[in-house]
């Protein structure tokens, strides 16, 4: 409920309930309305002290508390060195502050005169904490007040419904220490991993060498080493062969060119020099000549061609066929005829081989780098391996530290839950009390309205105040809030235990942390979420209860939603539909108002979380 509605319930019905009885109640004893009085001022005090309390401020001290307690991280919320302070704000607040002189120098003469800036902060650092504690005081001085009211008329509504919300505002500080000392066990749950984690790689260095198999991929591959710079070694000397071989086949080839060249020349030179028909003999004379030219010429161009490109020296053409379609047969087969390479097979083999040489030679360097990567990996295990049980032993020992700082956490936010737990379930109590009270009230004035003439009843208080359901229903909203505030700090030891329950169950036998006890932080954990379903269950029969008293109001159905969806969170995936279902009930013809933007941020959440 919004302060400013509080304030002016507690306005209403304080005058109402109690001294509202002064005037519209002629009938009662002058006693009771002496009490009636009194209560009323001791109401009106306690609202006073109320509505001067800020929640805000109350939610900001543990967070001060726990930022302290990072000092020794550099964190200084006090602010002691306020010239410090001000050295390292003081270009944003420049920048702010020309910004602001831009946009309203316009309206304003001159520069404004701060005064002493340095020396207002001082004051303000230093009255942080009094303001911190005037503002529980203020909560303090309330109850006082509304206790003395309720000595002094026990069956004032309002006086019990007052004391519950300030008991509802005890139980939230609680609530709020209890979450904040909740968030420093997160930090040694991670550092429980952490060890763990450290300790699975320290045992697995105590016999890395050994367990890794890393001398035997080691000796695998100085073998595959061994094999390939033997294939090296044969393959270079192929090589070299191949050189000579190709040399000797130039040098072959070039004279078979030459041979060749010279026979041409012959040839033509006869051509030139034509028959000597003077000679009788001449013309046999040439063609003998021509004829020994020509035979040269081929002989050196077979000779050339064989050089060059190679032969099949035992082949022979195919019988059967003529010179053109015949085939190439050795021994009556034209399958694997024997083959004299000639000087272009000898060059491509000279590219392959080069070719394979090449790739050999990487891989040789590879293999040789992998090696050596290995060897040196091989050092550092054995270097790791001296250190790993040293390592293991301090994790171990730390790890029983952690353990024990995360058990005094659980239990110092736990001790804080209880806290918030009976403030709240006071605050329950209380505004029960309020609703039956105002029951009471609200059945007295019907019978007495009852009593009197239609013409009396129309302007009578007792008619009006008859039909004031809405007070009860108030009150019974209170109740079930308070039940849900129960319900949520179960939910933060349910949380809490089960996230210990999972970290202990992991690393409890890593870290050997005998003190472990996963299964009894389960025990706690399902202790804690039975106790949370029973207050959700108890917050919803009184929310139908209020539901049917206040008309039906849009603001129950939206409460009613807000209590299932604790549901979802202990697990009851069932409830998600009807938490959404819920909420569109309520923000229907409301969805822009700016008073359910809440609401409306909690629904999308939700859609988008299914």
């Amino acid at each position: 409920m919004e302060q400013k509605t509080v304030a002016g319930i507690v306005v209403v019905v304080a005058f109402a309930v109690c001294g509202g009885l002064l005037f519209v109640l002629p009938s009662l004893q002058s006693a009771d309305r002496t009490a009636d009085e009194v209560a009323s001022e001791h109401i009106e005090r306690a609202r006073r002290y109320l509505h001067n309390y800020s929640a805000s401020i109350a939610h900001t001290a543990p967070l001060l508390d726990q930022m302290r307690g990072l000092a020794d991280e550099g964190v200084d919320v006090d602010a002691e060195d306020i010239e410090g302070l001000l050295e390292s704000a003081e270009s944003l607040y420049q920048e702010e502050y020309e910004a602001n002189w831009e946009q309203f120098a316009a309206v304003v003469e001159g520069r404004p005169d701060f005064g002493d800036i340095e020396g207002q902060i001082s004051q303000a650092v230093n009255a942080r904490d009094g303001l911190i504690e005037k503002n529980e005081e203020l909560l303090a001085a309330a109850l006082r007040e509304v206790d003395q009211a309720i000595r002094e008329s026990s069956s004032c509504a309002e006086a019990h419904r007052l004391k519950g919300v300030i008991l509802y505002h005890q139980g939230l500080g609680h609530l709020t220490n209890a979450r904040m000392i909740a968030v420093e066990a997160e930090p040694l749950r991670y550092e429980l991993f952490t060890l763990a984690s450290r300790v699975n790689e320290d045992t697995q260095s105590e016999t890395l060498v050994e367990d890794s198999g890393i001398e035997e991929v080691i000796n695998i591959l100085g073998a595959e080493a061994g094999t390939t710079e033997k294939a090296i070694e044969a393959d270079r000397a192929a090589l070299a062969q191949l050189d000579q071989t190709i040399q000797e086949r130039e040098r072959e080839l070039e004279e078979a060119r030459s041979r060749l060249e010279n026979a041409r020349v012959a040839m033509d030179q006869l051509k030139a020099e034509g028959i000597d028909f003077a000679d009788p003999k001449g013309a046999d004379q040439f063609a003998e000549r021509y004829s020994e030219a020509d035979r040269s010429y081929r002989e050196a161009l077979s000779a050339v061609y064989a050089l060059e490109h190679g032969t099949y020296p035992n082949a022979s053409l195919d019988r059967s066929g003529d010179a053109l379609t015949g085939r190439y047969v050795e021994n009556g087969s034209p399958d694997d005829l024997t083959i004299s390479y000639g000087l272009t097979h000898y060059v491509n083999d000279r590219a392959v081989l080069a070719a394979r040489l090449e790739s050999e030679e990487l891989a040789l360097d590879a293999l040789l780098s992998d090696v050596a990567r290995l060897e040196n990996a091989k050092e550092r295990y054995a270097a790791k391996k001296d250190l790993a049980l040293e390592g293991i032993q301090e994790a171990k020992a730390r790890a029983v530290e952690v353990l024990e700082e995360l058990d005094a956490v659980m239990e110092d936010a736990e001790a804080e839950g209880d806290a918030a737990i009976e403030g709240f379930t006071q605050s329950a109590r209380a505004s029960k009390s309020a609703a039956q009270y105002a029951g009471n009230w609200i059945r007295d004035a019907a019978d007495r309205a009852r009593d009197l003439s239609a013409s009396a009843r129309e302007y009578s208080a007792y008619e009006s105040r008859s039909k004031d359901n809405w007070l009860v229903a108030a009150s019974l909203a209170q109740v079930a809030d308070a039940h849900l505030c129960i319900a949520w700090a179960q939910h933060a030891v349910y949380e809490g235990r089960m996230l210990n329950h999972r970290v202990l169950t992991d690393v409890a036998e890593t870290l050997a942390l005998s003190e472990a006890d996963p299964s009894g932080e389960k025990e706690i954990a399902d202790e804690a979420k039975d106790a949370g379903i029973e207050a959700i269950q108890t917050a919803m029969n009184e929310l139908a209860d209020a539901h049917q008293k206040g008309g039906r109001h849009w603001t129950f159905t939206a409460q009613a939603a807000g209590t299932t969806y604790l549901m979802v969170l202990f697990g009851h995936e069932q409830y998600a539909q009807d938490v959404v279902a819920g909420y569109r009930q309520a923000l229907e013809g409301r969805e822009e108002e700016p008073y359910t933007a809440k609401l409306a941020a909690r629904l999308s959440q939700l859609q988008g979380r299914r």
